[in-house]
């Protein structure tokens, strides 16, 4: 299925090819489009450090959804790499945040689907979370070692090693 737009409706291949179209009910096309006030979902987006959540939202998420993410608050914040978290604007990026879950909570705005991306290692703060923003959970499933590989790869530093041991070292199922 390709989805028609206004660079490919009058191209014939694409607008008049049996094979690319889908029949659906106009409630449900209405759904698919986010139009009319459709619900609002929110997800949690939970697991270790270097489990993946970031390309799992990138790969889920579509334009109108909004992402809450702490790691890319303090980068917008401070302008320093990811691990590099000043502790004199801790209170500022809490703030931020706080506020972005407040608005989340209350289905304030227009978006589509929120994700919020976190380690959440302890059952009961996800599970939480989750019920307070109504939230469905989504575990990005990775290994201890797979996490510890991706350290090595992508170049981090050695005080990786000890985020995701200590995440691993927290987590509860």
């Amino acid at each position: 299925m390709v989805e028609l737009t206004d660079d490919n409706i009058d191209d014939p291949n694409i607008s008049l090819d049996p094979g690319k179209i889908e029949i659906i009910c106009q409630t449900c096309h209405n759904l698919e489009h986010a139009r009319f006030g459709g619900k609002q979902q929110v997800y949690i987006v939970y697991g270790s450090p270097l489990s993946g959540k970031t390309t799992l939202v990138k790969d889920l998420m579509r334009h109108g959804d909004i992402v809450l993410d702490i790691d890319e608050i303090w980068r917008a914040i401070t302008y320093q790499l990811g691990y590099i978290k000043p502790d004199n604007v801790r209170f500022n990026i809490f703030k931020l945040r706080d506020a972005m879950l407040d608005q989340i909570k209350t289905r304030y705005g227009n978006w589509y689907n929120a994700y919020i991306v976190g380690g959440y290692p302890d059952k009961y703060d996800r599970e939480r979370a989750a019920q307070e923003l109504g939230a469905e959970l989504i575990y990005c499933d990775s290994t201890r070692a797979d996490c510890l590989d991706r350290v090595a790869l992508a170049g981090r530093p050695d005080r990786w090693i000890t985020y995701v041991n200590d995440w691993w070292d927290k987590y509860t199922t």
